[in-house]
């Protein structure tokens, strides 16, 4: 079963679900009235939080109701380190918003998993704010970012779905663990465009600007002005993460994904060409 908010904007999609033997269900994270019956019969959740704006205040409610329909696991997909006290990354109030919900997770009581990953290699064009060229391939897309040249961890969120898939099918070892999943190896954002340019077949670059001019960048780039100030912290809070250069070490990297799926994580060439 698939909850998804507006139902009439997605016929084809759920359509394409439906026939793979999904439910798709209206379910919204604002509307607590559509939790229960979303997860009527429900034994299991996969939770990958919304990218909305207060997303985290309403993880408690949404948990208590999976706690009164009678689900019995719940794998929820959180940040690298979101729950490590004192660690670098609680700078990020992104991160501290999942490790607050994590808190709340391990505490409840529903068997768990929580699912750690790193930069997720899906979000680049999102969180970027890429200037698209639209349907001009000759136009470049440019994407913005604070990485200052230092070498960052993506993951493939085809990886994560095959961890959560694995712990969800076999879950009796990973009951009440976290893991952490990140990319094989770091990569510049510089060169993250010129993979996207190669495999989209169009020009990709990336301008690395100071932190006070990407975020007029970004306020200038939403029309809505509620949006800007909690997606630009968080954006901003991540890109000064990137900053710190620590994604460099190979301490950062985790053997997790190997363990679980018995393979190495995908490269960001893999990844595009999947």
């Amino acid at each position: 079963r698939i909850g998804y908010g507006y139902l009439e904007d997605l016929s084809e999609f759920a359509d394409q679900l439906s026939s793979k033997g999904a439910e798709v269900v209206h379910f919204d994270w604002k509307d607590k009235t559509t939790y229960a019956a979303a997860l009527d019969a429900v034994k299991i959740v996969f939770c990958v939080t919304p990218y909305i704006e207060n997303w985290a205040q309403t993880f408690p409610a949404f948990l208590r109701a999976c706690e009164k329909a009678g689900v019995e696991y719940f794998v929820k997909v959180s940040f690298y380190h979101a729950r490590n006290e004192n660690d670098i990354y609680q700078k990020a109030n992104f991160v501290r918003l999942h490790a607050a919900c994590d808190d709340l997770l391990s505490m409840s009581s529903i068997p768990y998993t929580i699912l750690s990953a790193s930069h997720l290699m899906s979000n680049t064009l999102v969180m970027h704010h890429a200037e698209d060229a639209g349907k001009d391939k000759e136009k470049p897309i440019v994407l913005y970012g604070a990485s200052e040249g230092k070498n960052i961890n993506y993951v493939s969120p085809n990886d994560i779905a095959e961890v959560a898939t694995r712990v969800i099918m076999y879950s009796k070892p990973h009951v009440r663990k976290e893991y952490t999943l990140t990319g094989l190896q770091p990569i510049s954002d510089d060169d993250l465009a010129c993979a996207l340019a190669k495999h989209s077949k169009r020009p990709v670059f990336y301008e690395d600007l100071p932190i006070n001019m990407l975020v007029q960048k970004e306020e200038d780039g939403f029309t809505s002005v509620d949006d800007v100030d909690w997606k630009v912290r968080d954006f901003i809070g991540l890109e000064k993460l990137k900053a710190t250069g620590l994604e460099e070490d190979i301490g950062f990297i985790s053997h997790d994904i190997e363990k679980i799926c018995k393979r190495k994580p995908e490269t960001v060439d893999q990844y595009l060409e999947a």
